[in-house]
């Protein structure tokens, strides 16, 4: 099983990556953590293109970017560990890729992404949801933004990303492509937010093992 950590930068999901990590390490679930784009030397070179100022200027650019990517780490990471028996944590995934693209565009994202079989391992997605003011508050403490974070300053590209992603969710839901979606708010206490990704990870009762069984 594959859980994608998704949400607005800012949201707390780097956070609560590395709390179901320290908790899966306690239990002793065998795992693997990686991030999108990255964990490839060559997806992470995209990475480091992706969010500098010299990044594509076309969308459309951008997301065949970050498809080859996946692909990559798919294949040489991410599917090894499935077969290892493994449950795989992804800090981003393809929702990302929807989110940052024009909505015409998502027919043909889909359509690569299911082609390149990039839909088939069982997966649940875990979106941590912020408002713009938010954002704005906790921002203030970097010293300096990638090009998408300084994209995000604006209230309009924020609000209009924001509501891709759960324009994504609600069509998933229907299709059938994920096991199920959860968002949660990560405006509460850290440790609130943690329960809820265990509840939604391995049910209320918190059965560890539970991820052999899906």
């Amino acid at each position: 099983m594959i859980i994608i950590f998704e949400g607005m930068d800012l949201a707390g999901k780097g956070t609560q990556v590395a709390l179901l990590k320290k908790k899966l390490e306690e239990e002793k679930i065998p795992h693997s953590v990686f991030r999108e784009p990255g964990g490839t030397p060559s997806a992470e070179r995209i990475r480091e293109l992706a969010i500098s100022s010299n990044r594509p200027q076309s969308p459309a650019s951008r997301a065949l970017l970050f498809i080859a990517a996946r692909k990559e780490l798919y294949q040489e990471k991410v599917i090894p560990a499935i077969q290892r028996g493994e449950l795989v944590i992804l800090d981003r995934s393809y929702p990302s890729t929807f989110a940052y693209s024009p909505e015409e565009d998502w027919d043909w994202i889909y359509n690569v992404h299911e082609g390149l079989g990039l839909f088939d391992l069982p997966h649940k997605i875990c979106f941590f949801d912020i408002d713009h003011a938010t954002h704005i508050e906790r921002i203030k403490e970097r010293t300096s933004k990638d090009a998408i974070e300084k994209e995000l300053t604006s209230s309009q590209v924020f609000n209009l990303y924001r509501e891709r992603y759960l324009t994504l969710f609600d069509i998933q839901k229907t299709n059938g492509t994920v096991r199920d979606v959860e968002v949660i708010s990560g405006t509460g206490s850290i440790a609130d937010i943690s329960m809820k990704v265990l509840d939604f990870t391995f049910g209320e009762e918190h059965d560890y093992q539970r991820y052999t069984r899906f």
